[in-house]
């Protein structure tokens, strides 16, 4: 169980960066002049 929620633990992780990434428009993830 223990190796389960490290597992998910690692998930989470992942997922709050890529939602970090998504909050911020500055980055170079959009290409500025697009809009």
């Amino acid at each position: 169980m223990n190796g389960k929620k490290r597992h998910q633990g690692n998930l989470l992780d992942a997922h709050s960066v890529l939602a970090k990434l998504q909050l911020q428009p500055n980055s170079r993830a959009l290409p500025k002049g697009t809009s």
